[in-house]
């Protein structure tokens, strides 16, 4: 919609803003918001600050220590502002003057729509986003059906039960164009995916937007490139309202959120093909896999994020890359707990006879060799590889051997000796891009895929699994 607080557009807003311990002392300034910036605060006038150094006859620059404001409120004609993480940027003084004559401030996270006074209250109602392939990965779209005419209403909520909260996909459809040519009238409609999360309590802000970003993550993870949040909104509790013709109302009260983020997002670039998608709804219910996702993300959160940082931050050296998958799947094996290679009690007690047996000069050298009872790189590889569908791992990973002894030797060459020539590009292409896969199958496995959807994830995903299969089949074997 039109109205959306769309980050991948430029804001702007003029208020009188201040500090909530000196609600008198109002300065007026500019709001500006810009993708590649973030949020900057130029002031005509300033904020006291003690910290500045003489730079000449003309004027008196802040060059002093960090000054850091959590807040600071604005208001424009009854639409109120609150900026949070405040960090002066620079101060100009004119000579002998006790307040700034201009200051410029950067900010972390506006919110436009209310007065927030500390960032930790629990006053937010609901949330609801929009983000890169929400629409593409709901699947439901009424869109879809044959039967144009069946498409004049929105696709049906879906809704799943989360831990203190529910979660809410909807649809709406707009009507972009209308127009005439010499061969048709035509109407072009758009259909639009919001996910929204509504807790059974108000909660923090940042509880609400760490849902945003899990649904973010989900979308990354299913489409295999870096989504982006194309809008999000917060809400407070409802409000009753009077119009002139005293029709009363209750309703949630918006607040616009404007954050800088990585992931630049755009509502017209292209959408992902079917083949590059690990699943859709068209795959799963929504009311299941949201929530087990959920669980998944808090139990696996290292390996996600690790291997989600190579589509976040796109690019870079493979050897970076090669790194990174393998600790996302160390992570994984960490968080699964299974048993340690040797009980602890005799684990304890093999670590103090061996102790006891070499110089004491070598007993600080030995202890930290012993400091875990974890199994090695290549165990672990090896039980991620056993692990899920067996049908489906040995079209992934023929020679799961050959795969964990290259990816491991592959890794310690490069953290131990600082290079890797004993194995070609192409060969360290295959144990990444093998590793990463083997991640994202025991992922798949965790959300509760059984051995017959994985195999039709691996048919249908062409640009991720099978290239995986087609590399660790010619290198890894």
């Amino acid at each position: 919609m039109a109205d959306d607080p769309f980050l991948h557009q430029e804001h702007e807003w003029q208020a009188l803003w201040w500090l909530p311990d000196d609600p008198d002392a109002k300065v007026p300034g500019t709001l500006r918001y810009s993708p590649p910036d973030g949020l900057q605060l130029f002031l005509l006038g300033g904020f006291d600050t003690s910290a500045v150094a003489d730079v000449g006859v003309a004027g008196i620059a802040f060059m002093g220590e960090e000054v850091i404001w959590p807040v600071i409120l604005g208001e424009d004609a009854g639409q109120l502002f609150t900026l949070l993480d405040c960090a002066l940027t620079s101060t100009l003084r004119s000579f002998g003057a006790t307040r700034p004559r201009k200051q410029n401030v950067s900010a972390q996270t506006a919110l436009v729509g209310c007065h927030l006074r500390e960032k930790s209250a629990p006053v937010f109602a609901h949330v609801e986003a929009s983000i890169e392939n929400l629409s593409v990965w709901s699947g439901n779209s009424t869109l879809h059906k044959r039967d144009y005419a069946e498409a004049e209403g929105p696709a049906e909520t879906l809704t799943a039960q989360l831990s203190g909260s529910t979660a809410r996909l909807t649809h709406g459809h707009t009507y972009d164009t209308f127009g005439r040519t010499t061969g048709s009238v035509y109407r072009k409609i758009a259909d639009t995916a919001v996910i929204g999360f509504e807790p059974h309590e108000p909660q923090p802000m940042d509880t609400l937007l760490r849902m945003i970003s899990d649904m973010q993550d989900l979308l990354s993870f299913s489409s295999n490139t870096a989504c982006g949040v194309l809008w999000k909104r917060l809400y407070l509790p409802p409000q009753t309202t009077q119009d002139l013709d005293n029709h009363v109302a209750s309703r949630l009260w918006p607040v616009d959120v404007y954050r800088q983020s990585i992931v630049k997002g755009d509502p017209e670039a292209k959408a992902p093909r079917d083949d590059q998608m690990l699943f859709t709804l068209a795959d799963v219910q929504f009311e299941s896999v949201l929530p087990r996702w959920f669980e998944v993300s808090d139990r696996f959160r290292p390996a996600i994020n690790l291997l989600l940082g190579l589509r976040y931050i796109s690019g870079g050296y493979l050897e970076t890359q090669l790194l990174t998958v393998v600790g996302a799947a160390e992570a994984f094996h960490l968080a699964l707990e299974l048993d340690p290679p040797i009980p602890e009690e005799e684990f304890k007690e093999l670590k103090s006879v061996l102790l006891k047996a070499v110089p004491v000069e070598r007993k600080q050298w030995l202890s930290g060799l012993l400091a875990r009872n974890d199994p090695p790189l290549k165990k672990r590889l090896l039980d991620l590889a056993n692990r899920p569908g067996a049908q489906t791992m040995r079209n992934l990973v023929p020679d799961p051997e050959k795969w964990a002894k290259v990816t491991r030797d592959a890794r310690n060459n490069l953290t131990h000796t600082g290079n890797t020539t004993k194995h070609s590009l192409e060969v360290l292409f295959a144990a990444m891009t093998t590793t990463a896969a083997v991640v994202t199958v025991n992922l798949l496995h965790a959300l509760g895929f059984s051995e017959a959807e994985l195999e039709l994830v691996m048919e249908k995903n062409t640009d991720q699994l099978q290239l995986a299969a087609q590399y660790s089949n010619e290198y890894l074997r």
